[in-house]
């Protein structure tokens, strides 16, 4: 095992301290005081499970320490302790300054590095057969464990269970036991409690095994991961969150038994290397440090002071992951605006607007929201590009959309913009409620313009709602419904040649030569418009308004078909098509009475037993 070379942690300054005091005070002499700090020092390092050099905080080391701060704890300022000087310096400051503090810091410390018992010179007892207490494990009483048992408890881990020690299993109490025993030619005096607490004392949990600080990262390793995170402190970072830790360096760890967070927090906390401030999430360079990760982000992206790629953005603060800054960015709208698909983001203060531009645009939106319910942002930009220019000139290396994304944060608390779709804040707005007024405020509109109006709100289009404000005059073109006159009694004696019977296929309706006039070409789209809303004698039954295509039946108002599966059961059976969910769906397809196969369409509505049922009747 590798040779440790840890400075001093603020937990050890503080024992450094207070161990100078107690020689001011006279309690304790300085030759007792300097053996005692060493033992706890060297003894605590190796029930971590590290290997130490005899300089390791030996008497010689600890006796110059304590001169050193023994001076500067009486004013002293041109001592150099080591490269840690600084630190060593506050700690003695604020061992004054702030009494309280210091106070709490050495009762924790005092808990960390106990005073090991004095060692007893082995005389053979222990070697001897005949005077070991023969009872099982459950029998031994349970009592602390003494310095040197733990030394003996590491051997066995280190020789013994480099996979981990799996805590609560019998099986491996009993190895334990048995490898203790092999190494150390006695029997472990320990009840199996106390000797599970005394292997978790040498080593870190991890998923309910045990191991050695060495085995969960090799020592090389270790270095390698203290150095990333002391070059981040030193670089002006006071946190790194562990998952950008895992991140960063995801190969230091492919071998390891580091998996998450939670894993690499208990590792660093272990060592506990120059006494750093573990929280559940990072890791900070002292507890007075409190992360504002979205201030950081903000920060970084406004002094970039332009468009800014996201990669850019991770890799300008890696203590934070990569997953946490990109929900930084989708969660923080109105400060970081995204410029659009090419993954760049830019800060709001960045964006040049002024006052007088800002009044320009309020009132163009204004006009346009005047008279409809919603405008468009293709139609505000177009009024931007005219009247208010600049704002284009002066963000030239912005897209539209990041020109509308900022739009939409600066004018958050009036407007809202729903992707194109901008409406006044408040006002109630649902899909169907954006086409009724779009086919209001328009004489005419193409299937096309719908289509775009339901990729901006990113729904369907309600053509249920285009219907019922307009008529369809082709595949592409519809009208508003006041532009059009249709002769109703002479449209509906012309459909009436085409029914024989209750109803007939909309499709059926080929020729319409006797149709009347009502000032467009008659066809099946203009048919489905008027079956649906204007006939008095017909009325349509179809499963639903189509994009590309006219289904369904025209139904003659005095039968008795009031659903549309009623009447396709009905249709179904008068046919020869066989009953089966297959054969159906093939016939109403090829006859147009729906665009889409769907068994569940047949299952929900029972058509194939209406259908069975009707044909028995026959």
């Amino acid at each position: 095992m590798p040779v440790i070379t840890t400075p001093w942690n603020k937990y050890e300054i503080a024992l450094l301290i207070d161990a100078c005091k107690r020689i001011k005070d006279g309690k304790i002499s300085r030759k007792d005081a300097i053996t005692q700090l060493s033992r706890r020092l060297r003894a605590k390092a190796i029930a971590q499970g590290s290997t130490i050099s005899d300089k390791y905080r030996n008497e010689n080391g600890i006796s110059w320490q304590i001169s050193n701060m023994t001076y500067v704890l009486g004013g002293g300022n041109d001592v150099e302790f080591d490269s840690r000087y600084k630190k060593f310096k506050e700690a003695a400051e604020n061992s004054i300054s702030d009494q309280k503090t210091f106070s709490h810091t050495l009762l924790i410390a005092e808990q960390l590095y106990p005073i090991p018992p004095e060692p007893i010179e082995d005389k053979g007892l222990l070697n001897k057969e005949d005077n070991l207490q023969k009872t099982n494990s459950f029998a031994c009483e349970s009592r602390p464990v003494t310095f040197f048992e733990k030394e003996k408890i590491v051997k066995v881990l280190e020789n013994k269970f480099a996979k981990g020690f799996r805590l609560h299993s019998a099986i491996d109490i009993k190895r334990f036991r048995k490898f203790y025993k092999d190494i150390h030619s006695v029997e472990l005096d320990l009840d199996d409690n106390s000797m599970q607490d005394a292997i978790m004392q040498c080593g870190i949990e991890n998923n309910g095994k045990i191991y050695l600080p060495e085995y969960i990262l090799p020592s090389d390793s270790r270095e390698m991961l203290y150095s990333y995170i002391e070059d981040l402190f030193n670089s002006g970072f006071d946190y790194v969150y562990y998952s950008s830790v895992l991140d960063n360096l995801s190969d230091l760890f492919l071998d390891s038994y580091i998996s998450d967070r939670t894993d690499l927090c208990k590792y660093l906390e272990y060592f506990d290397r120059d006494g750093w401030h573990y929280d559940t999430f990072y890791v900070a360079s002292s507890s007075s440090v409190k992360p504002n990760t979205e201030k950081d982000v903000f920060n970084f992206v406004k002094r970039q002071g332009g468009l800014v790629a996201d990669d850019v953005i991770y890799q300008g603060l890696p203590s934070l992951s990569n997953d946490y800054i990109k929900r930084i960015l989708s969660t923080s709208p109105t400060v970081l605006i995204s410029n659009g698909r090419d993954g760049t983001h830019f800060h709001i203060d960045n964006f040049i607007f002024h006052s007088e531009e800002k009044t320009c645009i309020e009132n163009i939106i204004e006009l346009l929201l005047k008279h409809s319910l919603f405008t468009t942002f293709d139609e505000i930009l177009e009024h931007i590009q005219i009247e208010c220019h600049s704002v284009i000139d002066d963000n030239d290396h912005i897209s539209d959309l990041g020109i509308r994304n900022a739009l939409k944060a600066i004018f958050f608390e009036v407007y809202i913009f729903n992707n194109n779709i901008v409406s006044h804040k408040g006002a109630k707005m649902d899909a169907n409620m954006v086409f009724a007024d779009f086919c209001k405020n328009h004489s005419t509109f193409s299937v096309e313009a719908l289509l775009k109006i339901a990729e901006e709100l990113g729904t369907i289009v309600s053509f249920d709602t285009v219907y019922d404000y307009s008529v369809r005059l082709n595949h592409d073109d519809f009208i508003r419904n006041q532009m059009i006159e249709f002769d109703i009694e002479g449209t509906d004696n012309a459909i009436a040649n085409f029914v024989n019977g209750n109803y007939v296929n909309i499709n059926d309706v080929d020729t319409f030569t006797l149709f009347p006039e009502c000032g467009y070409p008659w066809n099946t789209f203009l048919l489905e418009s008027y079956t649906s809303h204007y006939s008095r004698r017909f009325k349509l039954l179809h499963h639903r308004y189509n994009k590309d295509a006219v289904t369904g039946a025209i139904v003659s108002c005095s039968s008795e078909y009031k659903e549309f599966d009623d009447v396709l059961a009905d249709i179904v059976a008068q046919s020869k098509v066989a009953l089966n969910e297959s054969s159906v769906l093939d016939f109403l397809q090829e006859n147009k009475f729906i665009i889409r196969r769907s068994k569940k369409f047949l299952k929900d509505n029972g058509l194939l037993e209406k259908a069975k049922n009707i044909r028995m009747k026959k």
